[in-house]
């Protein structure tokens, strides 16, 4: 009962620390070389962020990768940075920019959903506020979830400012673990392959339509 006891009385000390850490969190998009590159250049104009403000808020008894002490920098900034590097390093186009005025492509779009959070199940609560049922957790019940909501809206224009397109590139995915896998230290790596599942369903329909335009 002992051993008991104290396995429990660590689980809670984990959960308080893991609700009191501060995760340092950067947007990364992690894709392979486009299967086509789009002749001409593009121009990637900074995402207006606007997502949610519960999406950054820290939940109860975990964290939120978007929060603004997770981040290094503006999200907006953050993610149009990693997409454009993204497109640059991968052949998307043959030329990419945030600067060239005279593009023959231009990038813009919404950050809609940005959500990548770590915090306890609502079994977890219950079982946290009413002290005797955490003995619960030595058997195994989940207790940790970690969420990621991704959606970001683009719109692609030519030269003339004539529309191309609109794109949606999405991804929500949810994991529950129990006392006995620390899953909340893998939410930076979670959300960053939601965001790269998302870009990749953009980069697919911009080259699906570029080729036939």
């Amino acid at each position: 009962m002992k051993s008991k006891s104290h396995r429990i009385v660590c689980v809670l000390l984990t959960l308080l620390l893991t609700s009191c850490a501060t995760v340092t969190y950067t947007p990364r998009v992690t894709l392979d070389v486009s299967t086509v590159t789009i002749p001409g250049s593009l121009r990637i104009d900074k995402l207006l962020d606007v997502s949610p403000p519960e999406d950054m808020s820290n939940p109860f008894g975990g964290f939120s990768v978007s929060n603004n002490k997770a981040l290094i920098g503006d999200l907006g900034l953050e993610l149009t940075n990693s997409i454009l590097y993204d497109f640059q390093t991968n052949g998307v186009f043959e030329k990419v920019s945030k600067f060239d005025q005279n593009a023959d492509y231009v990038l813009s779009g919404e950050i809609r959903r940005f959500m990548g959070r770590s915090k306890l199940t609502t079994y977890g609560v219950i079982s946290l506020l009413s002290v005797v049922g955490i003995y619960t957790w030595y058997f195994g019940m989940p207790v940790r979830r970690n969420e990621t909501n991704i959606q970001i809206v683009f719109t692609l224009k030519d030269r003339q400012g004539n529309l191309i397109g609109t794109y949606t590139g999405m991804f929500v995915d949810v994991n529950k673990a129990n006392i006995y896998h620390n899953i909340a230290l893998a939410l930076p790596s979670l959300t960053n392959k939601a965001l790269g599942v998302s870009v990749g369903q953009v980069r697919s329909q911009i080259i699906r339509d570029l080729k036939k335009y």
